[in-house]
């Protein structure tokens, strides 16, 4: 997967660092929109880790997807009042008979405060809070209509997203899970002994959550992984299937720095091979297969 950076437009309250790796709200809780610097091809994952928090404010980070380029949005160099950081909505200039285009129509000529729900009301954008606990379980609360929420054996995720155990395939891509969960991060007081069953807050320092979509027919489904579990498909309405789609990560309330992690991963020739064997034949008939009981374990991600 190509390497990403985080644009140098956002909000006027973010500053960048590291190679534009970094970005940290500098105060207050919000103009903190901030986006990849190149949009996301289909399959390609864009993960981030929350690096530090900033205790006495309320809510938590936002990300998605956004069909505005980055590069034609105006941000502030100020602070201001909250009315004066709304968007304002001017139309573009386009030439007679040229084509439409998602740049000429995005009409937005300031980075807005929030990304929700400024940056979701212009349209072209989809975007989600992050809730403490995004994975459905018995053992853990689940926020009503949370569109993290896992949903297994659905239909769109079945097909994108499948989890092997210590490896998530999304689209062509394989992602050992090392990646995308960082076992030393701080553990929600709340789990008390529930520990072993790995379930972390999302909203925790180390929580890492990774971004995504999928085309499938005429229509566009976004899906999130989040410390290493998938979730389920949400369409996005209205998508402009020719244009290309932006992370967001709106650096909002508690959450004060993430940090792009950029996934290397170069699979061995073993593994090159075994992704060529099990697309040419069934999971269940790996076991039938006249090999040794090794292989047909490695085959299987055992």
């Amino acid at each position: 997967m190509p390497q990403m950076r985080f644009h140098k437009n956002h909000g006027y309250n973010i500053v960048l660092a590291d190679d534009c790796q970094i970005a940290k709200r500098k105060f207050s809780f919000a103009n903190a929109i901030t986006f990849g610097q190149h949009p996301l091809k289909s399959g390609d994952l864009f993960l981030f880790e929350i690096e530090s928090q900033e205790l006495g404010w309320s809510g938590h980070l936002r990300c998605g997807l956004t069909q505005y380029n980055p590069e034609n949005l105006k941000c502030h160099n100020k602070a201001m009042s909250w009315q004066d950081a709304q968007p304002v909505l001017q139309p573009q200039p386009r030439h007679a008979g040229a084509p439409p285009s998602y740049n000429d129509e995005a009409g937005l000529e300031y980075i807005p405060q929030y990304s929700m729900p400024d940056l979701t009301n212009m349209g072209k954008s989809w975007m989600h809070a992050v809730t403490k606990y995004p994975t459905r379980s018995d053992d853990y609360p689940t926020e009503l209509d949370n569109p993290f929420e896992v949903v297994k054996n659905t239909k769109h995720a079945n097909k994108f997203l499948q989890n092997l155990g210590n490896v998530l395939i999304v689209g062509k891509n394989t992602i050992p899970k090392r990646y995308l969960v960082r076992d030393e991060f701080a553990i929600d007081i709340e789990l008390n002994g529930k520990v072993s069953n790995r379930r972390y807050s999302a909203i925790c320092v180390g929580s890492r959550i990774g971004i995504t979509y999928n085309i499938q027919g005429d229509s566009a489904y976004m899906y999130f992984i989040i410390n290493g579990e998938e979730s389920s498909g949400t369409k996005m309405e209205w998508a402009n299937l020719s244009a290309p789609f932006f992370p967001v990560v709106d650096v909002y309330g508690v959450t004060k720095q993430v940090r792009i992690l950029q996934i290397s991963y170069m699979p061995s020739l073993q593994e090159l091979c075994r992704d060529v064997i099990i697309s040419q034949i069934t999971s269940s008939a790996i076991g039938g297969l006249p090999l040794p009981a090794k292989l047909k374990y490695f085959l299987k991600f055992e």
